[in-house]
């Protein structure tokens, strides 16, 4: 086994956002070992600061000279027409030895190790990992850091740190900042609801909205709650458990907020770092720092995130998501101590002038050296150059990041040398010195993007078939009335219900079992006991099982690192955005879901359309969360499976259902999506269509249900599914910008 040499337990990199130049080097100067910045495209921040390319370059190199990183964001789902540019814009960067780039787009990492052969690659919380086999399945394409997601506690940490360290992989953990309610990567909520996708890094922040909730018919609130609104991040008091743990890195969220915040942030978390490792960490001296980072544009209130609790009343700013403000008196210490100044490199520098010999000059700093000879010396006609004329042209140093430590100036006073002269021999051997420090960072094995042709994807199609998902007992009694489709995906809380005359009637289908949406790490193993005795149990019934349905990187890597001979589909919470990513998921798979973010243009032009399921019924997910609405308002009842709603000021009702068995709630678009209208056009996709079904009861699914089996067994149904526009057809006129 192959382990990073990199990854032991040492202290950990204080990570600062840099949304603009100037909160990159004031963050360096407050002592973040890193920063992470956006390009100017593709970016999950498109609305911050982002530096230009050639501000970058420069940032690198200064980064560099101070054994500091500077960390790409490149964090967004990509286009077809846009990988090569993504990819390409790359090379200027790598070229001054970029440290790492933040990728969600699951075909931008499949690509990237083979175009920058040195670049690390770091999987981005927008991949929403959360256990040791999604962490294990992105390390097969190269990935050195997992960002987890946030929702994760201390011990699901303490796991995935020690499975790291056996298997070559780091972990950078977010420590403070603004939190989302929805798990990261899997939020649509922006998109489908106000049609700017935050994976594309437009996010429109709909979970800082009122909502009033509704539960059992009760109404709770009156257009004055925010029930999705977390607080803030500041998990300064749980510091020592997360150096302890080995953390490599604590990442601090930020890159739409003030160059202060950056460094302010940077210099208060150094500081609590550094007392941990030398065991000068108290409580009072944590409590004080907690105070000082509430000063810094932080919400009214604060939270420890989910490191102790997997949710809670106690993390969600229910009265108001707003912050608090920043006093000018605190802004002017921090930017007077921090911002608009620069570090500088201590050197040492030797001058050596003698009569009819060439002037030369040394200069050193640390392990490095750099002698630069000039030309020979004249003799003076009248006065000679001396000493302290040299010194005053040697000290200029303005224009680099070198500072004279000691400069020794060897003179024979017999010489007359111009002003130009020993300006240009200082530009020289400071020049030299740069050079041979930042040598080991100038990468030229880059490889331009160029789309393979040979996609390598299987032969094998599921094109035309028809796929049924039930989420409940009551859905998988109404389907089982119908025989026009080909397959029925099973919950798998509904496989764990079955009894015996429900076997029966899956004796002629193709059944294909769905794992959660959310697979953790502290139930990972629990998920696939139950896959397994399904398994089992399925082949007591002589029912052949199909394949699995996996809605994420953990469950992929949970099933094909466990099980060799189960055929999995993936489904639309794995981007399937562009060709590449396309490629890599039939790789893993034998079939993939359409994305809900693509138009019906674009999807046409992806590839292997004979291997794509497209959704054409269903209420469109819109976010995964951790935390749940019921606990923030009223009471959770385990033994109770509820569907309640969120009220949006537009009084638009979204459903919201409550998965007790893994806890997560799971909010939907508050319409359905129907393509029915399309049928005819889709025909031309030869593509798999699926029917889910998630919130209906038994007989909206036989209404349904009806619908469909008389479009596709005839071709054609004049009536119509929904009246008054009830419906939506989502992204499939336009797609997203």
């Amino acid at each position: 086994m192959i382990v990073n040499e990199n990854i032991k337990n040492s202290k950990p990199e204080i990570l600062a956002p840099a949304g603009s130049i100037k909160a990159l080097y004031a963050a360096f100067y407050a002592g973040a070992d890193a920063v992470y910045v956006g390009a100017p495209k593709f970016s999950a921040r498109a609305f911050a600061e982002n530096p230009e390319m050639e501000e970058l370059q420069n940032a690198l190199d200064y980064a560099h000279m101070f054994g500091k990183k500077i960390y790409l964001a490149l964090n967004t789902l990509v286009k077809n027409e846009e990988i090569e540019e993504a990819v390409n814009m790359i090379a200027p960067l790598y070229q001054h030895g970029l440290d790492g780039v933040i990728v969600q787009d699951i075909g931008i990492l499949s690509v990237l190790g083979k175009c920058y052969p040195k670049l690390e690659l770091h999987g981005s919380t927008q991949l929403a990992v959360m256990s040791v086999y999604g962490a294990r399945k992105l390390k097969e394409l190269g990935i050195t850091r997992i960002v987890p997601a946030r929702e994760l506690s201390i011990n699901e940490i303490r796991e995935l740190k020690n499975d790291g360290i056996k298997n070559g992989y780091e972990i950078e953990c977010f420590i403070h900042g603004a939190m989302c309610y929805s798990y990261s990567g899997n939020c649509l909520f922006s998109s489908i609801a106000g049609g700017r996708s935050g994976n594309r890094g437009r996010c429109a922040g709909p979970c800082r909205k009122k909502y009033d909730v509704v539960i059992d018919g009760k109404q709770y609130g009156n257009g004055d709650i925010y029930p999705l609104s977390m607080r803030d991040m500041c998990v300064v008091q749980s510091i020592r458990e997360l150096v302890d743990i080995g953390v490599d890195s604590f990442k601090i969220e930020g890159r739409m907020k003030a160059p202060e915040y950056a460094a302010g942030t940077s210099a208060i978390y150094k500081k609590v770092v550094e007392d941990c490792i030398n065991n000068k960490c108290s409580d009072k001296k944590l409590s004080s720092h907690e105070s000082e980072l509430r000063k810094l544009y932080m919400r009214s209130e604060v939270s420890s995130g989910y490191l102790h609790q997997h949710n809670g009343k106690n993390m969600i700013t229910l009265d108001s998501p707003s912050y608090t403000s920043t006093l000018d008196e605190t802004k002017k210490v921090i930017s007077d101590k921090y911002l608009d100044k620069l570090l500088f490199k201590k050197i040492d520098v030797s001058l050596f002038v003698t009569c009819n010999e060439n002037m030369t000059i040394t200069a050193s700093c640390g392990d490095y050296y750099a002698c630069v000879a000039g030309d020979v010396c004249e003799p003076a006609s009248k006065r000679a150059t001396d000493d302290e004329s040299l010194r005053k042209q040697l000290c200029k140093t303005g224009g680099t990041f070198f500072e004279i430590n000691s400069l020794e100036i060897v003179n024979d006073n017999k010489s007359f040398v111009p002003v130009s002269k020993i300006n240009e021999l200082r530009r020289e051997v400071l020049e030299e010195l740069k050079k041979q420090m930042l040598d080991k960072y100038l990468w030229d094995d880059y490889k331009p993007y160029k789309k393979d042709t040979d996609s390598g994807i299987s032969s094998d199609v599921i094109e035309n078939k028809v796929y049924i998902s039930v989420s409940d007992m009551q859905q998988f009694k109404a389907v089982t009335h119908y025989g026009f489709y080909n397959a029925l995906m099973l919950d798998l809380k509904v496989c764990e219900l079955l009894k015996e005359e429900d076997y029966k009637s899956l004796s002629d289908k193709e059944v294909y079992i769905s794992l959660p949406y959310i697979i953790r790490q502290k139930n990972a193993s629990d998920v696939k006991k139950v896959f397994e005795h399904i398994k089992d149990t399925f082949s007591q019934y002589d029912i052949k099982l199909a394949g699995c349905v996996v809605h994420g990187y953990d469950g992929l890597g949970l099933i094909s690192l466990s099980f060799e001979d189960i055929d999995i589909i993936i489904s639309g919470s794995v981007y399937a955005f562009n060709d590449e990513s396309v490629r890599y998921i039939n790789a893993h798979s034998s079939g993939y879901t359409a994305s809900y973010e693509l138009s019906g243009g674009e999807l046409k032009k992806l590839e292997a359309a004979n291997r794509r399921i497209m959704p054409v019924y269903g209420y469109i997910p819109l976010m995964y969360a951790s935390n749940c609405l019921l606990k923030t308002i009223s009471n959770c009842n385990i033994n109770k499976n509820d569907i309640l709603f969120i009220k949006d000021e537009g009084n638009r009702l979204f459903p919201v259902k409550t998965v007790h068995d893994y806890c997560y709630n799971v909010i939907y678009n508050c319409f359905p999506l129907d393509l029915s209208s399309k049928y005819k056009e889709l025909g031309v996709f030869n593509s798999a269509m699926k029917i889910d079904f998630t919130i209906e009861g038994y007989d909206e699914t036989r209404r349904v249900m009806d619908y469909y089996e008389k479009l596709v067994l005839q071709g054609i149904n004049n009536d119509r599914l929904f009246d008054n526009n009830a419906f939506t057809t989502g992204h499939y006129k336009r797609g997203v910008e």
